[in-house]
């Protein structure tokens, strides 16, 4: 009777995975449920439940009372288990903890060989950490031990993405999505690839693509959002965000890009409390609590951006002090940032304190000498010193912005040092 059981669910199991290829997800999910309920011991059935969400609300109850009840039986076995060390990488991942997700990652392959739930994860890291040679042994690695399969070509493509040979990366990623059609994941590595290539429109359908295969995520609708965002299309930008918002609620990630979306729309209250949202889920602090609170806790490099654009918004609603406070603990994050050292001249500015500005200005450009922007406002500044006239501070800048028109473009809707989007990430 047992093996009867377990043939059948490995018969569901099998005939689930095909309806998951043609993209009938209704049936697939009935498919693997029902695998599941001859066999609890079925873990591929559980996994693809879990992660196409093919479950139902009522039956998604049910399922996940039982995993519940399954770790608290056994915590020890529990706390080894790959699929929890998975989880918890992704968990670490979406709060941008990346090095910590690497290490758990790169812990569990050496432990378990080529783990395919950990691979894809391990792979992002190593991307946004930019371990150009890690990818290669990697990508090789999977190439010799599994040709056949699009993970192993999806490697290779982003290894050539972060060499920056672009044309390889494309190539190589268009093989992964013809040898797997449902692969949602390489539909968007590869509208990113196209979008860094400036591909807009192409890389717009691959994350259409990526709906489909992926219902009920949030990342293809955010990427899409932000391709909107890129054209000006702001209200289609708006929709897709909302409905990412709707699936993603507490994912910094997007309150992070509904908070840049807003800032384009020149809403800068409501962006600043999508920052400050994005930021509290991440520190998970309290609802309410202050900005110098939450500056104050611990972060990892890879929300430099978000810190960035908090002091943009408070900058935009003239909240000079706060929006130093950001941009120092920008600095702090990221040092010897150019926009971000010149953002914070500026704000000095902005406040009369031309010392410290013209001490930032300095800076930027020991980096970035070339920075039209720096030089521009650092020549406003030594004008405005030195008392010039308007006449006669034209005359002498050659046709250069005085400060208070440096001023007034910082409040316009186009902000030279908003940060635009996140990194290639999920």
């Amino acid at each position: 009777m047992r093996s009867s059981c377990q043939l059948r669910s490995g018969l569901l199991l099998s005939l689930g995975r095909s309806f998951l290829q043609t993209e009938n997800r209704i049936a697939a999910g009935k498919c693997l449920l029902a695998a599941h309920r001859l066999n609890k011991a079925n873990l591929m059935a559980e996994n693809l439940l879990v992660k196409y969400h093919l479950l139902l609300e009522e039956d998604r109850e049910v399922f996940m009372k039982y995993r519940k009840t399954r770790r608290d039986a056994n915590p020890v076995a529990a706390s080894r288990d790959p699929r929890e060390l998975v989880h918890r990488a992704n968990e670490l991942y979406d709060d941008g903890d990346i090095l910590e997700a690497n290490k758990m990652t790169t812990k569990l392959i050496d432990s378990m060989g080529l783990y395919q739930d950990a691979i894809l994860i391990h792979i992002a890291t190593l991307v946004q950490l930019g371990e150009a040679h890690k990818l290669f042994l990697l990508a090789h690695r999977l190439v010799d031990a599994q040709p056949d399969c699009e993970m192993s070509w999806y490697a290779v493509s982003l290894y050539y993405y972060v060499c920056k040979n672009i044309q390889a990366a494309k190539s190589f990623m268009n093989k992964a999505t013809t040898m797997n059609e449902c692969f949602g994941e390489g539909w968007i590595a590869f509208g990113h690839i196209l979008a860094y290539d400036c591909e807009h429109e192409q890389a717009m359908n691959c994350y259409l693509r990526a709906v489909r295969v992926l219902k009920k995520r949030f990342e293809p609708l955010l990427y899409i959002a932000m391709g909107q965002c890129y054209t000006n299309n702001f209200k289609l930008a708006s929709d897709f965000c909302d409905e990412a918002c709707l699936l993603g609620e507490t994912s910094p990630i997007v309150w992070h890009e509904k908070g840049t979306l807003l800032y384009a729309k020149k809403n800068y209250s409501v962006s600043l409390e999508c920052f400050m949202r994005a930021m509290t889920i991440i520190t998970r602090s309290e609802e309410g609590t202050s900005l110098e609170e939450l500056i104050h806790k611990p972060l990892d490099p890879f929300w430099e951006p978000l810190m960035n654009n908090l002091g943009h918004a408070n900058r935009k609603l003239y909240r000079y002090t706060d929006a130093i406070a950001c941009y120092n603990k920008a600095l702090l994050l990221v040092p010897q940032q150019v926009t971000t050292l010149t953002s914070l001249a500026f704000a000095y500015a902005c406040i009369e304190k031309y010392e410290m500005a013209t001490q930032y200005f300095h800076q930027a450009l020991a980096i970035k000498p070339f920075s039209q922007f720096a030089k521009a406002g650092l020549d406003a500044l030594i004008t405005e010193q030195a008392h010039l006239t308007v006449e006669e501070t034209r005359k002498k800048m050659d046709g250069s912005l005085t400060l208070d028109e440096l001023k007034g473009e910082l409040h316009s809707a186009r902000d030279p040092f908003m940060n635009k989007g996140s990194l290639i990430g999920q």
